[in-house]
Order: C-alpha cells, then sequence, then structure tokens
C-alpha cells in the first residue's frame, strides 16, 4: 500500500494543482471575449453556430478564418451546439484542453524522464503567467499545442498510426503545424537506420490533409492561403533581426523566464557530452525549426505557446544533468530545490504595467474597462444615434453573445469617420485611427496604467 502511495503521489500532486488552478481562473470563465478572441476566433465560432459546424473553407468568411483551416472552429462551434451557448460553458471548454495539455505533458515527461519530473514539467505549465492568462480563452494556441505535443510523442514511441491521427488534426487546425511533420520526417532522415524510406513517407501523411484542404480552398476562395497572411512573409534581414530579438525577449527572459534559460543552456551543455535522448533529438529539431518558421512569418507571443511542454520536460531533464554533478547524496536536495526555484520564479512575474496582448493577467483590466465604456454607451446615448468606436469597443458593440452589451436594443456602432458619427468612443490599447473631436465634448472618461478611454459627443 506505501509504494502504492508513492507511486501514485506524482499524479495527484498534480491533480490537486489543477484544481487550485481551476479555482484561481474560475471568474476568468465568464469573462467576455478579449482581443483576438473578440476580433477573429470567437466571431468565427459563432458564425458557425448560427450557420451550421463545418470543415470546409467554405464553411466560415475568409475574414473571419483568416485562411486557417477550420478543426478550432468546428469543435467549439459544435461543442456549443450540443450543449448550449454560454461564454461560460465555452470557456470551460478552452480551460479543459488546456487539463489535457497538462496530463500529456505530465505523460511525456514519465515517459522520458519519470513521474516526479512529469509532474514537475506539468507543474511548469501551471505556473507560467503568459499561459495561465490564455488558458481559457478562445484561441486555437492550446489546441495546437496539444495536438504538437501528441504528434511528436507518437513519433518518438513509432506509434506511427497514432501519429497519423493527431498530425493530421494539427494540420487541420493551423498551417504552422507543418513544422511537425517536417521535423519528423528531418530526424528519420538523420538517425533511423531501419525502414527509413517507409517511415518517411509515414511522416509526411499528415501533410495530405492539409494539402487537401488548400486544394478545396482554392476552388471556394480563389487562393490557397490567405493573401494578408502571405503578405507578411518577409526574408528582409533587418525584420528577421528584430524577430529574432522578440523571440528572445519573450522565449528566454520574459516573466522570469531567464533562470529557465540558465538551467536550459546548462544542462544543454552538461548533456552534449554523452548520447543526446531520442526525444530530445526529435523536439530539439522540431523547435529549431519552428523558430526558423516563424522569423520569416508573423509573429505573436503567444505562438511560442507550444514550446512550453518540450522547455518544462527540457527543464526536468537540466536539472537532472546538473544534480549528477554533486555527490549522490546531495542529488535529490539539489533537485527538488531547483525543481522548487523553477516553480516559484514564474509566480513573481504575473502581471505588469505594460499592454502584453493575451500574455498577461492584465488583460482582465482591459475587459473591464470596456465592459464599463460599453455599459455607459448602452446607458447614455440614444439608441437611435451612432457611435465611431475603434477596436476592440467597436466589435464588442456588435453582438451581446460576446459579453460587453446587455439591453437588446438596436446600437448603430460605425468604423469609418466618412460616416460622421454622432458620437465617438476611443480605447487605448487598440486601433488609433484619425478623429475629429474639437467640436465634441468629452462625456466619459477612464485612465488605468496604460489604459486609456474617452467617449465624445454633443456640439
Amino acid at each position: 500500500m506505501g509504494k502504492n502511495r508513492v507511486k501514485y503521489a506524482p499524479v495527484w500532486i498534480l491533480i490537486i494543482g489543477c484544481l487550485a488552478y481551476l479555482a484561481a481562473k474560475w471568474t476568468d470563465l465568464s469573462l467576455p471575449f478579449f482581443w483576438d478572441e473578440l476580433g477573429v476566433y470567437g466571431p468565427g465560432v459563432l458564425y458557425m453556430l448560427d450557420n451550421g459546424p463545418g470543415l470546409l473553407p467554405s464553411a466560415l468568411d475568409p475574414e473571419l478564418s483568416r485562411g486557417h483551416p477550420l478543426l478550432f472552429y468546428f469543435l467549439f462551434a459544435a461543442y456549443s451546439k450540443l450543449f448550449g451557448y454560454s461564454l461560460f460553458k465555452i470557456h470551460l471548454l478552452a480551460i479543459s484542453i488546456f487539463f489535457a495539455l497538462v496530463g500529456v505533458t505530465y505523460r511525456v515527461g514519465e515517459k522520458v524522464l519519470n513521474s516526479w519530473w512529469g509532474m514537475f514539467a506539468g507543474g511548469i505549465l501551471l505556473v507560467s503567467p503568459n499561459i495561465f492568462a490564455s488558458s481559457a480563452m478562445v484561441l486555437p494556441e492550446i489546441l495546437v499545442s496539444l495536438f504538437t505535443l501528441l504528434s511528436l510523442f507518437a513519433a518518438y514511441q513509432k506509434k506511427w498510426g497514432q501519429y497519423m491521427v493527431w498530425g493530421s488534426l494539427l494540420l487541420l487546425t493551423k498551417e504552422s503545424g507543418i513544422v511537425v511533420p517536417m521535423a519528423v520526417f528531418g530526424y528519420i532522415l538523420l538517425f533511423e537506420k531501419n525502414q527509413k524510406i517507409r517511415l518517411l513517407l509515414y511522416s509526411l501523411i499528415p501533410i495530405g490533409a492539409f494539402i487537401l484542404f488548400l486544394v478545396i480552398q482554392r476552388f471556394q476562395n480563389g487562393w490557397f492561403l490567405f493573401p494578408y497572411h502571405t503578405s507578411l512573409i518577409s526574408f528582409d534581414w533587418e525584420t528577421i533581426w528584430r524577430k529574432v530579438q522578440m523571440l528572445w525577449e519573450a522565449l528566454f527572459i520574459e516573466q522570469g523566464r531567464i533562470g529557465w534559460t540558465i538551467i536550459l543552456g546548462t544542462g544543454i551543455i552538461l548533456g552534449a557530452r554523452k548520447k543526446i535522448h531520442l526525444w530530445h533529438q526529435l523536439t530539439g529539431i522540431f523547435v529549431m525549426g519552428y523558430l526558423l518558421f516563424f522569423l520569416i512569418n508573423f509573429f505573436m507571443d503567444r505562438y511560442l505557446t507550444l514550446l512550453f511542454p518540450l522547455i518544462a520536460i527540457g527543464l526536468g531533464a537540466s536539472i537532472w544533468e546538473i544534480s549528477q554533478l554533486f555527490p549522490s547524496k546531495w542529488r535529490s536536495l539539489v533537485s527538488i530545490s531547483l525543481g522548487v526555484i523553477m516553480l516559484l520564479l514564474p509566480l513573481f512575474f504575473f502581471s505588469t504595467n505594460e499592454f502584453k496582448y493575451d500574455q498577461d493577467v492584465n488583460f482582465r483590466n482591459i475587459v473591464a474597462i470596456q465592459k464599463e465604456t460599453t455599459t455607459f454607451i448602452e446607458n447614455e446615448i440614444d439608441p437611435q444615434k451612432t457611435v465611431f468606436a475603434n477596436f476592440p469597443l467597436y466589435n464588442g458593440l456588435l453582438d451581446p453573445r460576446f459579453g460587453y452589451r446587455k439591453n437588446p436594443y438596436h446600437i448603430k456602432p460605425v468604423i469609418r469617420m466618412s460616416e460622421s458619427p454622432d458620437y465617438i468612443a476611443i480605447f487605448r490599447p487598440g486601433d488609433i485611427p484619425p478623429h475629429q473631436t474639437d467640436s465634441m465634448t468629452v462625456i466619459f472618461e477612464k485612465k488605468v496604467d496604460f489604459i486609456e478611454v474617452r467617449v465624445w459627443g454633443g456640439e
């Protein structure tokens, strides 16, 4: 009985951690949509909810899909069809996917290292400020992270049937998933000795699902990839160098990750002296490929989310390598001490006074002030009057299901100043268009840290 308790202790500790996490996130499950939730993904899910879920490109307006494969939208819309729509329910699905990611991270860490380091890897996800902020949002990155980890783990275990399923689902969720089969292809090419041709073919099968989607998209929308996104691809050296700096800061420095970087770097140096574990060979190729992919493509901090489970497992392996430098009687103490420090360090960086999009818990303040501003517009402005509003205010006014509007009457938001609006509402941070307020009076104003909002009206 005592051995069984020890055996399952890491799992129970992680479960308790997940329950504490859910308690800390509980109020977030009822929050209105925020930023890209409000601008693209939430409206896309609701469009499918109103018009029927679908996986073909024609199932969603390109301005909402942005040319992405539609599995993410389909999953959330089908779920809402089945269980009914509410902000709480849809955010509950999002955080459930996150907990699945924590569970899979534990499983991979257990397989590659042991159950205690699996618990540690799952714990790293629970304490990461950027993931904490976005884990309940209706955004595809957590789902992409889950499918990425499952695909890589299946390839590592040589479970090729599972790899083809998870890899295909990944590529039907987001185009950047193509890095996974390319990394698996490269890994097989470099390190496999037996049945190489057959395995190389297996590695590329998930790309077939993506190619099929693109071909259908070409017939239905007239292009393979969303033109706006392709216009952002750049091989300009100065642009690439700026992205190198952005990647370095976002992945290795911010939110206390400088401590992780030191441990990871030390572990890589120590581990390079011996034969590298197959898992680290595979994921190392993937990480390098993924970072190179975003050096020439459009980049946002949250696109790095899928690297965090790999970093978490790498941290566990690095701490173990460092502990081997010490006499055997000190190794457990060194491992526990470094592990606790790595888990505690991010907790000191959960919020800043900067705008970090969906990477910081300060998104709650933006949502609260947008909600307050929307309530003022609803209660104090004649619904027959027109209101110019910038993003994100404008989008929040469009549909009560986004969580900002309450009243059912028609509000007339406009997004072009040429429409001569009766009122002007400007929210910062947000898109700040030119606006004429010289003949108008400020009737609502709010400033908190980096957030500023004003509403003008009257002569």
